[in-house]
């Protein structure tokens, strides 16, 4: 099975459901709940490897964490590999492994989509944002997420 279409409501949906299952709130911090969730955590700083990534091996998960020095960086692509995990990437469609090409440029993009749409819910949830309705500093400072992805969230609801 190969992905067809970027399945937006899903993502949202395991996101809130992930946040409830767990009773946290923002700040989120996304290794933690991959912790919670059992997953695998590893960090790495490898040569030629400059990006967070997940897999699954041996019915487990796994997610390793590039540390790329800006924490708020780091927890989104770690929210974006715990994306691919929870939205069943692995195993619902034949994906890419590192000795075989799997999907389309298009087909990853697809999935990269997914994994954002769910980080983006994670990390900055609906809910908050509207309950809180403060200013840029104080989303940046709570949410603790690249500006760019905050500013992309806040516009999304008229905010900034």
């Amino acid at each position: 099975m190969t992905p067809q279409i970027i399945r937006e409501d899903i993502a949202r949906a395991k996101a809130k459901a992930v946040l409830k299952e767990l009773s946290v709130h923002p700040p989120i911090i996304s290794s933690s709940i991959a912790n919670k969730l059992q997953i695998a955590v590893h960090h790495h700083c490898l040569p030629n490897i400059d990006f967070t990534f997940s897999f699954k091996r041996n019915n487990s998960y796994n997610l390793c964490i590039y540390l790329s020095g800006d924490n708020n960086a780091d927890n989104w692509a770690t929210a974006k590999g715990l994306g691919h995990i929870v939205l069943g990437h692995y195993d619902i469609y034949e994906v890419d492994t590192i000795f075989e090409t799997r999907l389309t440029d298009e087909e990853r993009i697809i999935l990269d989509r997914e994994a954002s749409i769910f980080a983006e819910e994670l990390l900055m949830p609906y809910d908050w944002i509207l309950k809180e309705n403060k200013d840029l500093p104080y989303y940046k400072k709570l949410f603790q997420v690249p500006e760019k992805s905050l500013i992309n969230r806040l516009v999304g609801f008229g905010i900034y």
